[in-house]
């Protein structure tokens, strides 16, 4: 199971995953575990979930439980973008989201998943 950590001043990936795992190159993956983009953007105070090496490295997944669908939710950063494309276009640099010409209707976005259960939906 993965711990929190929240960002100091002077942190960086590389050094947060120096000290957790012994080697600063491991940081593109916790970047990516986190769903972070840029793993040279982080901000003081922001938290990041700290797996074990095993698991960020791919030998461990999470078991995850399928919806009452029986879809199986995307599993890590890969698998959302893989599923939903680019999400980064709906995501402003403050960390906000945003449809284009609607701001914050996440649950329009919701209703375009393939995962939406049946009569979920409704026109904002």
């Amino acid at each position: 199971m993965a711990r929190e950590y929240t960002v100091r001043p002077s942190d960086t990936l590389a050094k947060i995953a120096k000290v957790f795992y012994g080697d600063a190159l491991i940081a593109r993956k916790l970047a990516e575990y986190n769903g972070i983009k840029n793993p040279d953007l982080i901000r003081v105070n922001q938290v990041i979930e700290i797996p074990s090496q095993r698991e960020l490295l791919g030998g461990l997944r999470p078991t995850l439980t399928a919806p009452a669908s029986g879809l199986t939710p995307p599993n890590g950063l890969p698998e959302i973008l893989a599923t939903f494309g680019d999400i980064y276009s709906l995501i402003r640099d403050d960390g906000s989201w945003t449809l284009v010409g609607r701001p914050n209707t996440w649950p329009t976005l919701t209703c375009l998943s393939r995962y939406r259960s049946p009569g979920t939906c409704r026109n904002p």
